[in-house]
């Protein structure tokens, strides 16, 4: 039977989207066209800030589908953490079988703290370090509805200031036109520096340092607004789409559920694999719950672990 970590190391996997905060915060969203300069900036989402801004925190039970593939070491070692996952609290049968961004086999029940929520996908992204980040044009709205005007005047007032401050950290300041334009050559002058100037990786850590305190204050002067555009979700998670996502981190693992029918399962990974995967972690974690179960009746108990918590 091939190990664990060899059928891992096949599996090559790794994060999806997964980038540092030096290259996200300079990296335009996939998201077609923007209103303004401000729905480019991503926007960061973590307990310690919220806890920081936020009048009180929101927990929820939720779940989250990975691949058995998946080192579930790494899960365990981050809950608690400020390190934070993408999860649901609704999902159709068919795509907990199939899973999500490559992930099927396994879903984890969870209990965590709420950092954005929404009936559709958020399209969060991870940076290095765990915290994630959505983007500015998130907070419009599905249709663009929200009025955000505030948010979006100070978010620009921001960027305007980090480039006057920081447009010549790495040399001659660009001649570009427009703000982004500009922001980006920013990025593009420290990746040419840093070849042969030592002391650019600590100015670029000023700058994300400025850019993280800046969106924060802007959070801070729009507290009771930004936490009801992230987890007014949580009270109704009700979604026609074949799934949600909540967004949570300081997380902890109720429940593991080994998807029987899952596309992984069925015309992937070994049967000796499937088979000994769950008394393999049951035996090195001995206080975990870990159950079969059919895609079909996982739906159904997600749907009664929802519609209790939202008094349905």
């Amino acid at each position: 039977m091939k190990t664990f970590s060899k059928l891992y190391e096949e599996m090559d996997w790794e994060p999806t989207h997964q980038k540092s905060m030096s290259e996200l915060i300079f990296d335009t969203p996939d998201i077609g066209q923007t209103k303004s300069v401000a729905d480019n900036m991503w926007m960061p989402m973590s307990s310690g800030l919220f806890k920081r801004v936020m009048p009180d925190m929101v927990k929820a039970t939720v779940f989250h589908v990975t691949g058995l593939e998946e080192q579930i070491d790494q899960l365990i070692k981050i809950q608690n953490s400020n390190k934070s996952i993408s999860t649901f609290a609704n999902m159709n049968a068919n795509r907990i079988r199939a899973g999500v961004e490559g992930g099927s086999g396994l879903v984890v029940e969870i209990e965590g703290n709420v950092l954005a929520s929404a009936r559709e996908d958020i399209m969060s992204i991870p940076e290095t370090s765990g915290r994630r980040m959505i983007s500015f044009n998130w907070f419009r709205g599905s249709w663009g509805d929200r009025d955000v005007d505030q948010i979006e005047k100070q978010l620009i007032v921001l960027l305007k200031a980090l480039i006057k401050k920081y447009a010549g950290a790495f040399g001659k300041p660009s001649k570009v036109a427009g703000d982004w334009e500009k922001w980006m050559a920013i990025r593009a002058a420290y990746v040419e520096d840093k070849v042969k100037n030592r002391s650019a990786g600590k100015v670029m850590q000023k700058i994300i340092k400025d850019y993280l305190d800046g969106i924060e204050r802007i959070y801070k002067k729009n507290a009771k607004q930004v936490q009801k555009i992230l987890t007014s979700y949580i009270g109704s998670r009700s979604t026609n789409d074949e799934w949600d996502e909540i967004v949570v981190d300081q997380f902890t693992i109720k429940k593991l559920y080994i998807i029987e029918d899952s596309n992984a399962i069925e015309f992937v990974l070994p049967s000796e694999y499937v088979e000994g995967w769950g008394e393999r972690v049951s035996n090195k974690y001995p206080d975990l719950d870990i159950q079969f179960i059919g895609g079909n009746a996982m739906e159904q108990y997600i749907i009664g672990v929802t519609f209790a918590a939202t008094g349905r």
